[in-house]
């Protein structure tokens, strides 16, 4: 994996993971670590999560998981990262240390997390569930209901009071984090496959990619106020 300056195009850390399979990478919300979630492991036989440190482009420590890891995301004071994984257990690690600080069993595998607050998590449910839990109290504090189908990915907007989902129904729910009130269904046209979707920075709108695998894709800005 190489970084580079998107304005110099300068190559500025070369990390070098002599594993098989990995899936992408999470970068701290400093800049200085580097997270990859989801490698398999051939000698172990098993998942693993591998922490580097970019500045010294060395390796800090390795994590095994009993089954891959399917998101991975930093909390806003940049101490610790969430971690989900096909099994169903939820845990917060020290990002320093990766010693974990607090472990939850989920009846059901989780598909996504991401951080709210340093305190508070959303979890997107393979079977379609949309939950917001307290990690004082380990209790969910807030659902957003409307999604029915398989399948969830989450995104929190950048001003912290928007949550989207992704399903493999071609549709995006958008909720108030504070009320849990859906404001919002955006559809692929022609019933396309949603490949990704993404807040715009000022929160206003949710970007969406459509396509299917032999198809064009094409990109959709969804004005979340005019609803068009």
């Amino acid at each position: 994996l190489t970084l580079m300056n998107l304005r110099t195009l300068e190559n500025l850390n070369f990390i070098n993971v002599e594993i098989g399979y990995h899936s992408g990478f999470r970068l701290s919300p400093d800049k200085r670590k580097i997270v990859f979630p989801e490698i398999w492991d051939d000698e172990k036989n098993l998942w693993i999560t591998q922490v580097w440190d970019l500045e010294t482009e060395k390796l800090l420590y390795i994590l095994d998981f009993s089954s891959d890891v399917t998101k991975v995301d930093f909390s806003p004071n940049g101490k610790y990262f969430i971690s989900a994984d096909k099994d169903g257990y939820i845990r917060i690690h020290d990002l320093e240390t990766g010693n974990t600080v607090k472990q939850m069993d989920f009846t059901a595998q989780v598909e996504d997390v991401d951080f709210v607050s340093t305190d508070t998590f959303i979890a997107g449910y393979y079977q379609g569930q949309v939950r917001l839990w307290s990690l004082n109290t380990e209790e969910v504090v807030g659902s957003f209901e409307g999604n029915t189908d398989w399948g969830n990915v989450v995104s929190i907007s950048p001003n912290q009071k928007l949550i989207a989902a992704k399903q493999d129904n071609s549709t995006v729910r958008v909720w108030e984090i504070e009320t849990g009130s859906l404001i919002s269904t955006i559809n692929c046209p022609d019933k396309k496959a949603m490949d990704s979707m993404l807040f715009a920075k000022d929160s206003k709108a949710v970007l969406v990619e459509c396509g299917n695998s032999l198809d064009t894709h094409s990109v959709t800005a969804w004005d979340l106020e005019s609803q068009k």
